[in-house]
């Protein structure tokens, strides 16, 4: 989250922007906020934009000004970002996903004001750089339903891939490839790539659970809890048991929510 302060911090610094930076959290005052100071451009994580789209006087705020919203570090669930943008925002601005990691400068994808999306992807990549989808033999995704296009992992290479990790030849050996004169960063996230050009993260390589010889990723199950109206967070681990691993959730319930089932 630092490297993500960092990073909106400084683009805003050279463009010459205000940034408003909260001393402390609170949900309530973040709406506020963002309304009597008629914010134009938001970003949060998944788990904010849940609270949101749950928070029961959403009506009671101007969001007008808002111009671009941006989430990041996990994936969203598209169904939580409509409910954003039906609840707080004007008709034509959406929620968009962007991806990044500190080993790429905090961003390698994302999209314009004006593109247009579903929710579920996380944009072209940046200028300058370029991607690879990399087959995993270890992992087998034929049967990954609703997926036409070949899944693995997202290699990128460009001017913003770090040099590698301090004093960690290692680790840094195990993630930068070179070929031809490239390096290539091994993002260990494992997606795909549609027609238009657009990247999609299915989830990261090493929290894939094999579940009877089938890769489950726990972030379309987490996706899938969050949208339950009585679920505020959810997380999905993998437990090994005598018969196998299987997904194990871990949920935060809302004040008033009941859970069934």
């Amino acid at each position: 989250m630092v490297g993500s302060l960092a990073h909106v911090s400084c683009i805003s610094a050279i463009s010459g922007c205000k940034v408003f930076i909260m001393p402390e959290y609170n949900l309530h005052k973040y709406l506020l906020y963002l309304d009597i100071y008629r914010i134009t451009f938001m970003t949060g994580v998944p788990t904010l934009m849940t609270s949101l789209a749950k928070h029961p006087d959403a009506s009671n705020f101007n969001l007008s000004a808002i111009e671009s919203v941006v989430t990041g570090s996990a994936p969203l669930n598209p169904e939580i970002g409509k409910l954003v943008q039906d609840l707080y925002l004007r008709p034509g601005v959406q929620v968009k996903q962007g991806w990044g990691l500190t080993e790429t400068t905090c961003s390698a994808t994302g999209f314009a004001q004006d593109d247009e999306d579903d929710g579920r992807s996380i944009g072209w990549l940046n200028p300058n750089m370029r991607a690879r989808i990399v087959p995993t033999p270890d992992y087998d995704f034929a049967d990954y339903e609703g997926i036409s296009h070949p899944l693995g992992e997202i290699w990128v290479s460009g001017p913003n891939i770090m040099r590698g990790y301090y004093n960690r030849k290692q680790e840094t050996a195990s993630c930068i490839v070179v070929e031809g004169g490239d390096r290539w960063f091994k993002t260990g996230d494992i997606g795909y790539v549609d027609g238009r050009g657009c990247f999609y993260i299915v989830d990261r390589m090493k929290e894939l659970i094999k579940v009877k010889g089938l890769q489950v990723a726990p972030a379309e199950i987490e996706q899938t809890l969050l949208a339950y109206p009585g679920i505020e967070d959810a997380a999905v681990i993998g437990e090994k048991r005598q018969n196998g691993e299987f997904p194990k959730a871990f949920v935060v319930t809302s004040h008033t929510g009941r859970i069934n089932g």
